[in-house]
């Protein structure tokens, strides 16, 4: 009887706002706006090509490379990940910024730091366009290289 009673109530308060709003029944939702996905997504860069991104890479080497090389435990190698995250937040270089992202994402994966190679890949993936030249083989090499 009570559960009766309070539904009903429910039910009679729900009319009876919709009635205050505009005189017709409740309106839950506004309506759907048109939703473009360009206009809300930030600029992102093409992604390098690979002469660019080889030059990239040696200069990555060239800065990073003897801490790269002494990060033995999944430790070091986590807090050197971290540490070239945030070098490569500050990279103003598309180029060398994505190779940057590379060698941490590299490093996280080695320490086994699922969430800072997550976080990594986010990052690549929200400033750089993927690559849609490549066929579905192509891609699927990739992957494949990439699991390796």
């Amino acid at each position: 009887m009570r559960i009766t009673v309070l539904l009903w109530a429910v039910g009679l308060a729900l009319w009876g706002f919709g009635r205050l709003d505009s005189g017709g029944p409740l309106v839950l939702a506004a309506e759907p706006e048109a939703f473009d996905p360009k206009a809300t997504m930030p600029q992102r860069a093409a992604q390098p090509k690979a002469q660019e991104l080889q030059k990239a890479e040696k200069l990555v080497e060239e800065v990073f490379g003897r801490q790269i090389a002494k990060a033995k435990t999944p430790q070091e190698k986590q807090q050197l990940a971290q540490e070239i995250l945030t070098t490569a937040r500050e990279e103003q270089d598309s180029v060398l910024r994505y190779a940057t992202l590379q060698a941490a994402r590299r490093l996280a994966v080695d320490a086994l730091d699922g969430k800072l190679g997550l976080e990594i890949v986010r990052e690549m993936v929200a400033g750089y366009d993927p690559l849609e030249a490549m066929s579905v083989k192509d891609r699927l090499a990739e992957a494949d290289r990439l699991w390796q």
